[in-house]
């Protein structure tokens, strides 16, 4: 876990962005962990159990496919349905 938290702020920093970090699937596939790893404090807190989105929905699909996931703003970005973007 430490060692994770240094590689996403190493990372992060290198990156210039406002948080890195990783998260891990329940097995059901409806729900993830996340756990943030760094961030630059200007963000909201993120870290926990957050619901994802109906199977077939586009932000499911591309987590599925286990490419790196880069959300510029998680209230506009098409692939986060409403629902998904809130904390459970």
């Amino acid at each position: 876990h430490e060692a994770m938290q240094a590689a996403a702020g190493m990372l992060g920093r290198h990156l210039q962005v406002a948080r890195c970090g990783y998260a891990e699937f329940e097995e059901d596939g409806e729900y993830l962990h996340l756990n943030p790893g760094w961030d630059d404090g200007t963000l909201p807190e993120a870290r926990g159990r957050h619901r994802l989105g109906e199977p077939g929905s586009a932000l499911l699909e591309h987590l599925r496919t286990g490419q790196v996931l880069r959300i510029e703003d998680v209230l506009e970005d098409p692939r986060v349905e409403r629902r998904a973007a809130q904390q459970d």
